[in-house]
Order: C-alpha cells, then sequence, then structure tokens
C-alpha cells in the first residue's frame, strides 16, 4: 500500500481513537452490545486485511481501535439501574 494512503489511514484511526476515550472514561456510559459486538468483529477483520495489503501503520491505529472497542463492549454494554 502507498504510504501516504497509509498515513491518512493512519490519521483516521487516530481520530477514532481519540473519540472513544470519553465513552471509556465515563463509567455511566452505554453502549449496546448489538453495537459494539459487530463493530469490534469489524475491526478485528479489518486489521487482518490491512496486515495483508502491507498498511502497517493504518493497521497499528485500527488495532487500537479494536482494542477500545473490545473494552467497550465487555465493560459498557451493561445499562446500570
Amino acid at each position: 500500500m502507498n504510504l501516504g494512503w497509509d498515513l491518512l489511514l493512519g490519521l483516521a484511526g487516530t481520530i477514532l481513537v481519540l473519540s472513544l476515550i470519553p465513552t471509556l472514561k465515563d463509567m455511566n456510559s452505554y453502549v449496546p452490545r448489538a453495537t459494539s459486538i459487530p463493530t469490534t468483529v469489524s475491526l478485528w477483520l479489518i486489521i487482518i486485511a490491512l496486515m495483508g495489503l502491507g498498511s502497517k501503520f493504518g493497521a497499528s491505529t485500527i488495532f487500537l481501535n479494536a482494542v477500545f472497542w473490545t473494552l467497550i463492549m465487555l465493560f459498557r454494554g451493561n445499562k446500570e439501574d
């Protein structure tokens, strides 16, 4: 993959990671598992595809997104009553 596209993908992944931080920090936040599970699985599959395309920088930032979404799925999928 062209380095320019890889860097652009990395920048987009970084922006997405930063946007997830408030959800992880807020103990009262809730994301339904019907949303977080498909998102998490999709991100892990995208990482495999990006590595296959040689996009190491883009894959590494998407990896952080996948880790964050996995944490959201595990810890923010229960509605607090």
